[in-house]
């Protein structure tokens, strides 16, 4: 074998006549090959290398490498394991193996791998990133900020790095650090428009929180410069925020101030009156049909890919272990239409009933109901003109009385009304 590999490899000849070791060779050898592109015959090199020493830390860990660049994912994973096994205290192969656990999608291998790197060398600012970001994506935002900010102290202040930092903050209600964070990030990178707009938008929030709304606006205008947003979306976006995280007097200045803009918005009006203690039984309609017409463009991604909703087909699930057969379905407050697919797997007809047309016109698109119809839930059922076996009413209850006593009289003998409280 020896031989074959001296005949077809004259780099590899060459360097063991020069008196190179037979593992030196086979290393350097792989090295080359790598950095040429010839991966196979790198492989071929490293392969060898492993078997002449066995148990051999390094080289597993190079194989590994390699392995994983050619797409041999259980294989490098195996080399890796190996290589730790032999030997715990190795940084770079510990993170290297977290790469592939991302990639396959074993998050909690992942986490495991970046702390033991940090475990290691707390200092190590890639590990602190790797296991920062993987908190933020499982909404630990406090430790996602707290290990970002020690990826950033110790090398990794890249723009989208202080970036990352920025959101986090926000998300936290933290909007001076996000502020700082974000100033950051568009001093190094100061082309970058979404940088100079998320900090724009929260350099206004902070910034209404302590002074009077025109001066925040004023500030929001200086930073965004070019990019600057629609003033309107801006500002309902940080009246949001400031209800949200508790700045009640700075949310109620900036609500007034936008009613001043547009007089007798639904929404505003709503959330105004709710910080204001302005107490009310239930929300108006024209506030629901304003909010959810907004909602509807990213309502299936906001609830699906960040509120990971799974109440469809929980429902759905619940309904065949009761074994139902449904002909006639009212899927009520149906939205985009989400439930839809859940519920026309039963084969009925099938009616979706919606305050906003916005949504209504979302879950035109599935092409699953074979009604439609704008009207407020109770208000349809209180007409009785069509009863079904199967009634289902997801996160849509209100006021139960008035709602259960509708869907009764609406249901047929021995039907179901199927819905979610929260």
């Amino acid at each position: 074998c020896l031989a074959i590999m001296r005949a077809q490899h004259p780099q590899f000849a060459a360097a063991l006549d020069q008196g190179a070791s037979l593992l030196t060779a086979l290393r350097h050898c792989g090295i080359a090959f790598w950095r040429d592109g010839r991966l196979d015959e790198a492989e071929q090199m490293f392969s060898t290398a492993a078997a002449v020493s066995p148990g051999n830390p390094t080289i597993l860990a190079e194989l590994g490498s390699l392995l994983r660049l050619q797409g041999k994912t259980a294989e490098a994973m195996q080399c890796f394991v190996e290589s730790l096994t032999i030997n715990l205290r190795q940084v770079q192969v510990w993170l290297n193996a977290r790469s592939l656990n991302n990639e396959t999608g074993d998050k909690s291998a992942a986490k495991k791998a970046y702390l033991q790197a940090l475990a290691l060398d707390a200092a190590c600012a890639e590990a602190a990133v790797g296991l920062g970001l993987l908190h933020v994506e499982q909404r630990q935002y406090k430790e996602g900020a707290r290990l970002l900010a020690i990826a950033v102290d110790q090398g990794s202040a890249t723009a989208p790095i202080y970036a990352c930092l920025a959101q986090t903050r926000y998300l936290l209600g933290e909007f001076s650090g996000a502020s700082a964070a974000f100033a950051q990030a568009v001093r190094l990178c100061p082309g970058d428009v979404l940088f100079v707009q998320r900090y724009a938008r929260v350099r206004l929030i902070e910034t209404v929180i302590e002074s009077p709304v025109d001066e925040a606006i004023a500030v929001y205008r200086a930073i965004a410069g070019d990019h600057a947003e629609d003033i309107l979306t801006v500002c309902r976006a940080a009246f949001q925020a400031l209800g949200g995280y508790g700045h009640h007097e700075a949310a109620i200045r900036l609500g007034r101030a936008l009613l001043e803009r547009v007089p007798g918005d639904p929404v505003i009006g709503f959330h105004l009156d709710a910080l204001t203690g302005c107490a009310c039984d239930r929300a108006p309609m024209h506030y629901l049909t304003a909010s959810f017409d907004k909602y509807a463009v990213y309502f299936d991604k906001h609830l699906v890919e960040v509120l990971d909703y799974q109440v469809p087909a929980k429902i759905h699930s619940l309904l065949v272990e009761a074994g139902g057969k449904f002909t006639r379905l009212l899927d009520l407050g149906c939205g985009t239409g989400l439930a839809a697919p859940y519920l026309k797997a039963f084969g009925g007809k099938m009616t979706g009933v919606d305050i906003s047309p916005g949504m209504l016109d979302k879950a035109r698109e599935r092409d699953l109901y074979d009604r439609l119809i704008e009207e407020e839930a109770v208000a349809y059922l209180s007409r009785r003109d069509e009863t079904y076996d199967l009634i289902a009413a997801l996160d849509v209850l209100g006021g139960l009385t008035e709602l259960f006593a509708g869907a009764a009289a609406c249901l047929e003998l021995g039907g179901v009304f199927a819905f979610s409280y929260e």
